[in-house]
């Protein structure tokens, strides 16, 4: 995990400590804004392990085993590279919530490691590469390989999109009349997501499966229950509206259906013989 630490001016030294059980190694390295200005090594042998402690008692100053001090800027050698690693959806995009993290290699050394597992999405595989094309290689790992420079690697996720919703039509009929070859077309608007409806924000929400936003009726169906008040109500769903929609982070989504008015031309210019209400609900 990438950790950094902005200084003062003028301030030169600083420590750090560790949450683990036991002492852990560290790649450290110094950032000029945006540019990596070298990596911090120890003097002895100017290995990039530095040795983070849980107490100042167990931290050996000038033990050149031990990993501590001293330590020395290497900014000069050119003898490491970074490894940009990059958390992205099948597009290209993003995830939300997940920075960029960084790994430092020294040249010629292998890189390699298992994708990090993220809740509430699928690991698809990794991309090495300047820019994501959208090919990738499936996989739960990117396997090792000599790092001869900077590189980018970018770990591909799917988002795991369990939730289904469907439209309901309740299509009511005179007693005695047969249900028409009829669609019922249906329209949906981006209303917020997590309680914005910023236009950045509603262009990020991803748009619903539009095979889904219409229902068809046909005479087969059938009201098979006992008609109220002369009325036959024949009531039919609509195919998963959120089917292959990927969400791009969890989060309140907020969508407005409406159905759409004269969608029965048959119907609808018949006005003599036969007659389509519309209900417009949203």
């Amino acid at each position: 995990m990438l950790k950094a630490l902005s200084m003062p001016a003028n301030y030169m030294n600083f420590g750090y400590s560790t949450d683990t059980a036991s002492p852990r190694t560290d790649n450290i390295f110094a950032m000029n804004g945006s540019a990596i200005a070298g990596t911090v090594v120890r003097i002895a042998d100017s290995s990039m392990q530095i040795f983070a402690v849980k107490t100042q008692a167990g931290y050996n100053a000038y033990g050149a085993t031990k990993g501590a001090l001293p330590v020395k800027l290497n900014n000069g050698s050119g003898n490491f590279c970074t490894v940009t690693e990059k958390y992205v959806d099948l597009a290209g995009n993003p995830l939300y919530g997940m920075s960029d993290s960084l790994a430092l290699v020294n040249k010629g050394d292998p890189y390699g490691k298992d994708i990090p597992t993220l809740t509430g999405y699928t690991t698809m595989g990794y991309f090495i590469g300047a820019n994501f094309d959208g090919t990738y290689t499936s996989g739960q790992s990117v396997p090792s390989f000599d790092v001869s420079g900077n590189t980018t690697v970018y770990f591909v996720y799917q988002n795991k999109n369990s939730a289904e919703a469907v439209i309901t039509k309740i299509l009511k009929l005179p007693i005695g009349t047969n249900t028409p070859d009829a669609t019922f077309k249906f329209s949906s608007s981006k209303v917020s997501v997590d309680d914005s409806s910023d236009p950045s924000d509603l262009a990020s929400m991803p748009s619903l499966n539009s095979g889904s936003l219409a229902i068809t009726f046909t005479p087969a169906d059938r009201d098979s229950s006992s008609p109220v008040d002369n009325i036959m109500t024949v009531i039919k769903e609509s195919g998963d509206i959120l089917s292959g929609v990927v969400f791009q982070h969890a989060g309140i989504y907020i969508y407005e259906i409406t159905e759409n008015d004269h969608t029965n031309s048959a119907i609808d210019s018949n006005i003599d013989n036969e007659s389509l209400t519309y209900s417009g609900g949203k």
